[in-house]
């Protein structure tokens, strides 16, 4: 099957690769072809036949899947899975940090490969001299946490939070809950905030499940009890695991991932730009922590983007999240981006500036917060925050 890594994006194959055509990327094949790929497997009856560097299967991702448990049952080293409504990829880097900094030897899914098809590919494409690997597993639809847990058979589990997420595929709070309760099976301990205690605990119950308090950490760049309790996560599962000061190495050289609240020093403000995405649970997380950071600076502009699939309560959801900003920076300038919290901001009759898609309107909103020394951005991935930053960086 080739030497080289297994890939479903023909742009990144590089000699002697395997490339996965998933969905329509068997148009591609031609061209991970010319870029020197080993091994093009594609879905039977899309025009290929075997041959020396084609491999015809019934399904393409069932074919990622059985390579991924391949190497899953060849790894000796111990698996940490993570999940939750927020936190799993800043905890996941956060924990590679740390692991390296003590000196281990770590493999772990790159970006936010969580899903159907990005957790395999990670798996496949994984170190099998590394002493851990770090995974990140999510969920949109009942029973994919499960799947996942069944893949890369986690020695650890986390989960870092359960908030109103997904509810179009999940249903509900508890159903959330239930969903990444799933990760806990077969796991020899796994770890979670207490503060979660109850949206999990019924869920919970027969697993060896460690319930975790707040930690504070002097080098560490980022404020807030979210982080606390990620570091927190990290203490409990470093002591597990034999490396007791896992949270006590040097900080200072953390960078959080794109859109997580990422500090940037712009032209003449300093923006904090947390729009890789959004649910009511790390909306109130995320401006708390922001409003740690600032304190009493009054020069505050917040850019609040609609937070999506929250089902037939996404109005009550919205509606809070304008009053709970309202509370917490009464006296900052808002601008809210989309068409429920536009319903939202009127519900509340509060003062804010409301634009059902930014994009023509960027001018407008950059003399808007051009009083500001600091902004905050957050919404979900679909409304596409990120965009604002060229304004000020």
């Amino acid at each position: 099957m080739g030497r080289g890594k297994i890939r479903i994006d023909s742009r990144q194959v590089q000699p002697g690769d395997v490339f996965v055509a998933i969905r329509g990327g068997v148009r591609f094949v031609p061209s991970a072809l010319e870029r020197g790929a080993g091994l093009c497997v594609v879905p039977e009856g899309a025009g290929y036949s075997d041959g020396e560097k084609i491999l015809c299967v019934p399904d393409t991702v069932g074919y990622l899947w059985e390579k991924a448990r391949e190497r899953r049952s060849r790894f000796s080293g111990r698996v940490i899975g993570i999940t939750g409504s927020a936190g799993k990829t800043t905890f996941k880097e956060m924990l590679v940090y740390a692991l390296t900094r003590a000196g281990k030897r770590v493999s772990f899914s790159p970006g936010n490969r969580n899903n159907q098809i990005g957790l395999p590919l990670a798996v496949c494409n994984a170190d099998l001299d590394a002493e851990f690997w770090v995974l990140e597993l999510g969920t949109s639809a009942p029973g994919e946490i499960r799947a996942l847990a069944d893949l890369v058979r986690p020695h650890y589990a986390v989960i870092t939070s359960v908030y109103p997420s997904h509810l179009e595929g999940l249903g509900s709070v508890p159903d959330v809950a239930r969903e990444k309760s799933d990760i806990l099976a077969g796991v020899k301990k796994g770890f979670v905030p207490v503060r979660f205690f109850f949206a999990l605990e019924e869920f919970v119950r027969g697993y060896p499940v460690h319930w975790v308090g707040a930690v504070e950490e002097k080098t560490f760049p980022l404020p807030g009890e979210h982080f606390r309790d990620l570091l927190g996560l990290m203490s409990a599962l470093g002591k597990e695991m034999g490396i007791p000061d896992l949270v006590s190495v040097d900080w200072r050289e953390f960078e959080v991932p794109e859109g997580r609240f990422r500090l940037i020093k712009g032209k003449d403000k300093r923006v904090v730009d947390d729009s890789y995405n959004a649910n009511p649970g790390s909306m109130k997380a995320s401006l708390s922590s922001f409003k740690e950071l600032v304190g009493e600076e009054e020069s505050v502009g917040l850019v609040l983007g609609d937070m999506l699939e929250l089902g037939a309560e996404s109005q009550k959801y919205h509606r809070d999240i304008v009053a709970f900003a309202q509370y917490m920076f009464p006296s900052a300038i808002k601008v809210f981006v989309g068409k429920e919290f536009r319903e939202a901001v009127e519900h509340e009759q509060v003062c804010a500036h409301c634009f059902e898609d930014w994009r023509q309107y960027k001018e407008e909103i950059a003399r808007i917060l051009s009083p500001a020394k600091w902004v905050f951005l957050k919404g979900s991935r679909g409304i596409g925050l990120d965009g604002l930053l060229e304004l000020w960086v």
